[in-house]
């Protein structure tokens, strides 16, 4: 799952929270009967819509994530 975040410029505090988030997520919420455990990978759209779209084709193309969560500064 890829995870489109702020983590730096004016708002990387939101962005640092939400991480914080997916965090307790990845922990709390192991793999049952041999499934694979949910994954995030981060990106930073540094809150600029240009960066923002790079980053999403980049978790698309190259990463092959199969959901993008993603929040706007």
């Amino acid at each position: 799952v890829g995870l489109l975040t702020d983590l730096s410029g004016p708002s990387a505090e939101n962005g640092i929270q939400c991480v914080a988030g997916v965090e307790i997520a990845e922990r709390t919420h192991p793999s049952e009967d041999g499934a694979q455990p949910i994954r995030f990978i981060r990106g930073d759209h540094r809150g600029e819509a240009k960066s923002g779209l790079l980053e999403f084709k980049k978790l698309v193309d190259a990463d092959q994530v199969v959901s993008v969560i993603a929040n706007r500064s």
